[in-house]
């Protein structure tokens, strides 16, 4: 996903109306912020598992089970077409 969503933003920005931009350049600073603290989150509970043995933290990567949708290159370049 983090590919996915960073390709997401550099298309979005690339293609974006100036008046647009700066809304979309906020969204990405929000998302890096998330995943960030998200990241960090991750570090902090997984020393806190080793220390304590207390609990125990899984970590999943779902992002390969993510369905994606199969698009036909007529569409995705009509669609580009009306993002200029």
């Amino acid at each position: 996903m983090a590919h996915a969503v960073i390709d997401a933003f550099e298309m979005k920005l690339t293609y974006a109306f100036s008046e647009d931009k700066e809304e979309i350049i906020k969204q990405q600073e929000k998302h890096h912020k998330e995943a960030e603290l998200a990241y960090q989150t991750k570090i902090k509970d997984k020393r806190l598992a080793k220390e304590t043995n207390k609990m125990t933290v899984l970590v999943f990567y779902l992002q390969q089970y993510f369905p994606t949708p199969c698009l036909q290159t007529s569409i995705v370049f009509n669609k580009t077409q009306l993002c200029r």
